[in-house]
């Protein structure tokens, strides 16, 4: 098995630091942060197609936390829709609450749950940036070790550049023979459920 999620970095953070309370979304969104921001390796990520989401506030929808690339954004006609990113929200164009669409993108595998996967040799480089996450604020107010802050800094880093990957080679043809998961194939990415129930009777391309 060449993969992990972020329950096993969770109960190890759990067992590290039994008076550190950690969330376990946060974790997990940390982890991704990890693999898509940080790391970036292509063979280890899928594409997602029609993946059904629905505009919640100020027209912006939260992305998928395993999302690398973002490729298309439309609606059940399979038009495009006017659209750009803003951190981990998306801001969708003349939309309102409860407005339905559709995303295509690329990003890290899943396991059956929907729980979104890190690979093993990443681990390490996962459970140093949780750390330095979570106890950023202690070290801004020299609650903790300043030395000990560091070493994870540094480390995170060296662990990052020994395992980093990207896409910047990769032109089209690499991108189209990709491993695909259809939206209608998963009931939801990590802690985020997916709006399929709001698109029945819709009618979207294949």
């Amino acid at each position: 098995m060449d993969f992990i999620t972020h329950e096993v970095i969770y109960n190890q953070l759990l067992t590290l630091f039994k008076s550190k309370a950690f969330d376990e979304e946060d974790v997990m969104n940390w982890c991704q942060e990890v693999e898509t921001l940080y790391v970036a390796n292509p063979d280890d990520m899928l594409r997602y197609e029609q993946i059904p989401l629905t505009v919640q506030s100020n027209n912006r929808t939260l992305m998928p936390t395993n999302m690398y690339k973002l490729v298309d954004v439309y609606n059940s006609n399979n038009q495009a829709l006017t659209h750009y990113r803003n951190g981990r929200y998306l801001i969708i164009k003349n939309s309102k609450v409860g407005d339905q669409f559709f995303i295509n993108y690329v990003g890290t595998p899943i396991d059956e749950r929907g729980i979104p996967m890190i690979h093993k040799d990443h681990q390490p480089a996962c459970e140093a940036y949780c750390k330095i996450q979570a106890f950023q604020e202690d070290a801004l107010n020299r609650a903790i070790d300043m030395n000990l802050y560091n070493n994870w800094l540094e480390r995170f880093d060296g662990m990052c550049q020994s395992a980093k990957g990207g896409f910047r080679s990769w032109d089209s043809q690499r991108f189209k023979k990709m491993n695909v998961i259809l939206g209608n194939q998963i009931p939801r990415i990590g802690f985020m459920p997916l709006s399929h129930t709001h698109f029945k009777g819709m009618n979207v391309n294949d």
